[in-house]
């Protein structure tokens, strides 16, 4: 493999890249930077944030490369139906799989902006309801907390699936 490829908007995915990047010893590079670094139809894993359901930059990045596996970040709860979503919506051949990451809400602007603000005051009470019932998993705790007050999940621990399907 010859290198980490990323897309980040608030950091998270960019955070995740380099811990991915550190844990291969391969280079880490943003689209732009790798045209002119890694040759076309290398060998990369491609690692981008989730905007409304799309893997920011996957498109480009699967025309010029050959992709060992995609590594989308958003701030949604991890899961194969997360995972099986984001393959049929973006049109992923490639194994994918989804991290936590988080929300910098300051970053926001525009539409963005006004998505998760919809977002918030729809998921906050449902999140809330559940937590006083004590129904709440780490995951679900984390999204509440970016919810509300913006928020980090990044953790070198939640690339230990990747990392096992890169070792075969």
């Amino acid at each position: 493999m010859d290198a980490v490829v990323y897309v980040s908007n608030a950091g998270h995915t960019g955070k995740y890249a380099e811990l991915l990047a550190k844990k291969l010893s391969v280079p880490l590079y943003p689209p732009d930077e790798a045209k002119g670094k890694i040759k076309k139809n290398s060998e990369i894993i491609f690692m981008g944030w989730v905007r409304k359901g799309k893997i920011t930059g996957y498109k480009k990045a699967a025309k010029r490369y050959r992709i060992k596996a995609v590594i989308a970040v958003g701030m949604g709860i991890e899961g194969e139906a997360v995972e099986e979503g984001l393959k049929i919506k973006n049109h992923v051949k490639e194994p994918l799989f989804y991290l936590q990451g988080g929300m910098n809400q300051s970053l926001l602007k525009g539409r963005d902006a006004m998505i998760i603000k919809q977002y918030k005051n729809t998921m906050v009470p449902r999140l809330e309801e559940a937590a006083k019932a004590m129904e709440l998993d780490e995951a679900k705790r984390n999204m509440l907390k970016m919810l509300k007050d913006g928020g980090n999940a990044v953790t070198v621990d939640r690339l230990q699936r990747i990392m096992e399907f890169l070792r075969k």
